[in-house]
């Protein structure tokens, strides 16, 4: 193309930006959509707060409970150093036995740490459409974010959405690689 082709098309181009974008301020916005954005996805986002709140708090009580098991197996095996051998061993594989019971409490825990990363994620979301909604109301264009790569990933991979696991034979020429 010529240079005064590319010019008449750049202004061509910068006149059907404008009218879209002027169209775009000029369609009606639905009076639902605001009630929306200044009541229900507020509302939402104080819920889902308030979920997180409640699951950490039940996490750190289990995991404040499992270590107080702990501390009084410990006590336990102590008291049953002056049985017989035969008794202390038996007392020995049943603490040995609640020792496994409180590491699996414990791994059972990260449930909320995924789900609380996954709720915070959700409740931003919710926030931005809040405030590009509301913007759009006042006539104001809604806000550009950056796409977040940091938020991306966080929780549970979830299938059709996130790329698939690394598998044992990744992982396997991953070390080949490195000659290990």
């Amino acid at each position: 193309m010529t240079a005064p082709e590319t010019a008449n098309l750049q202004a061509d181009l910068r006149q059907v930006t404008r009218q879209f974008q002027s169209a775009l301020h000029n369609l009606p916005l639905d009076n639902r959509l605001v009630d929306v954005a200044r009541l229900a996805l507020p509302d939402a986002c104080a819920r889902l707060d308030h979920v997180v709140t409640l699951t950490e708090q039940a996490a750190h009580t289990t995991l404040d409970e499992v270590d107080g098991l702990r501390a009084s197996l410990d006590r336990t095996l102590r008291l049953a150093e002056g049985l017989a051998p035969h008794s202390r061993e038996r007392l020995q594989a049943l603490v040995a036995e609640q020792r496994q019971r409180c590491a699996a409490l414990d791994a059972a825990q990260a449930y909320q740490d995924l789900t609380g990363q996954i709720i915070r994620r959700v409740t931003q979301l919710i926030r931005d459409l809040e405030q590009d909604l509301l913007a759009i109301a006042d006539g104001q264009s809604p806000v550009h974010r950056p796409v977040d790569d940091n938020a991306r990933g966080n929780g549970p991979a979830v299938a059709g959405i996130d790329a698939p696991a690394a598998s044992q034979g990744d992982a396997d020429d991953l070390l080949s690689a490195l000659g290990l």
